[in-house]
């Protein structure tokens, strides 16, 4: 019986976690009678390999900080996901985003690699450049692909400052660049600075020059990439995700420093200042290789939610007035969307059911816009 009353207690425990951590965007999805897909991205993704086997979950580059993969006896970190493949991303608007991932594991068209095009515009980032959360289709990179086929997003989710310096490092070539585009989201990614700068092989990209020459050697790391993800999936498709799956998330949530619900409220930290010191260093290094690859750095400011919802900011975010001067004072040309997004009737619609996340599909293409804007002006090099 003590084994019978256990079970009950947990599977009612999880059963009110998944409520808590889904009623806001569900209730609104109902009253709203949209649909809503109260799956979890495994299940997701299992039903979509009934049909076909190459569907993965989209794994972001920081996996690997926590999960050491090795070439031989040599730990390899890399910085995109699984190749060639079918990837789930998030649920934010009712339905689970999915997108075509190319040879290096990033979110572009099949045959991105090796680069054809003499002149390049990369973009580099997290989720929010990645394109996650939307349909597929409407994220910044693809927009801005219809107007200038030369771009190449390197953003995956989860990246931080050192992630997307170690992209430039790695896949932004020489001779073959004429712009990168930094997408930098001021909720979270000096937090993420923190993160980064514990791994040793993150904080050896600090020196000019380190590589791990990863694009030569792609095809043994996607080989290890779709191993791991296999893996992860055989895993947690046996049981160990599908028992209980909320408490586990929230368990996870808890070892990794966060409450046991993902609390909507702006974040606060008393590093913030020391991690924008450290990021402006990167930023430096960042400009100082694609100038010497040809090409033009550029600072792109996304907004986080609660500049529109009239909530205080998150501490990281506390820091973008004063972060825009001094990266301007770099001599990098800075590009801030927020006046874009506020110009719109009802900003706060911008946001999956006006809750804090990434952008609709509508906010994404308000950013391209200004991007594209700047593409065609005179300040940009690239045509």
């Amino acid at each position: 019986m003590g084994l019978v009353s256990l079970a009950l207690s947990l599977l009612v425990a999880d059963w009110v976690l998944g409520r808590l951590t889904q009623d806001a965007a569900y209730t609104k999805a109902v009253k709203q009678g949209m649909a809503y897909d109260t799956r979890d991205r495994l299940r997701v993704i299992l039903d979509n390999r009934r049909a076909d086997a190459n569907w993965f979950p989209a794994v972001p580059a920081n996996t690997y900080l926590e999960t050491h993969l090795k070439l031989g006896s040599e730990r390899i970190l890399p910085l995109g996901g699984v190749a060639r493949a079918r990837v789930v991303g998030c649920n934010e608007g009712g339905f689970y985003s999915s997108f075509t991932t190319d040879e290096a594991g990033f979110h572009n068209p099949s045959g991105t690699w090796p680069l054809k095009n003499d002149r390049h515009i990369f973009l580099v980032g997290d989720s929010f450049t990645q394109g996650d959360c939307v349909k597929e289709g409407e994220g910044i990179a693809e927009r801005l692909r219809l107007r200038h086929p030369e771009v190449v997003n390197l953003g995956v989710g989860g990246n931080g400052p050192l992630l997307e310096l170690a992209a430039i490092r790695e896949y932004v070539p020489a001779g073959k660049t004429a712009l990168v585009f930094w997408l930098y989201y001021e909720g979270n990614d000096l937090m993420d600075l923190q993160r980064d700068l514990r791994d040793p092989v993150l904080r050896r990209y600090l020196d000019a020059g380190f590589s791990q020459n990863l694009l030569p050697r792609q095809g043994q790391i996607n080989e290890r990439v779709r191993n791991y993800a296999e893996g992860r999936i055989r895993e947690r498709s046996g049981g160990q995700a599908l028992v209980f799956p909320n408490l586990r998330g929230a368990l996870w949530r808890v070892r990794h420093g966060q409450g046991l619900i993902v609390a909507d409220k702006p974040q606060k930290s008393d590093k913030s200042e020391a991690d924008a010191d450290q990021f402006l260093k990167i930023l430096a290094s960042a400009k100082q290789e694609v100038e010497a690859k040809g090409g033009q750095l550029v600072f792109v400011l996304l907004p986080e939610y609660y500049r529109f919802s009239g909530e205080p900011l998150s501490t990281w975010a506390g820091h973008s007035e004063e972060l825009k001067k001094r990266v301007a004072g770099l001599g990098v040309s800075v590009i801030d969307t927020e006046p874009r997004l506020r110009r719109h009737p009802d900003p706060l619609s911008l946001f999956p059911f006006r809750l804090k996340g990434h952008y609709t599909g509508e906010g994404y293409a308000l950013v391209a816009e200004v991007m594209s804007e700047f593409l065609n002006s005179k300040h940009g090099r690239a045509e």
